[in-house]
């Protein structure tokens, strides 16, 4: 890992709202600096993704990292 989350691939619990939408009305919207601070107030855990499972997960940060079959 590099020491960042994926915020994407989350189960958020209802607790999390208000710093979500505190984050929301800016002007810090990392979604990085959000699991950051919510994992700080204790609301979430970052739980690694066993290696096992690396081959189920993509990283898709433009359209062009999409197959051609999903654009």
């Amino acid at each position: 890992s590099d020491g960042t989350h994926e915020p994407l691939a989350a189960i958020y619990p209802q607790t999390a709202r208000a710093e979500a939408a505190r984050r929301l009305a800016g002007p810090n919207f990392s979604l990085q600096a959000l699991v950051d601070s919510l994992i700080a107030q204790e609301l979430v855990d970052s739980v690694p993704l066993p290696d096992a499972d690396l081959g189920q997960v993509e990283n898709w940060n433009t359209p062009t990292d999409a197959p051609v079959s999903t654009r």
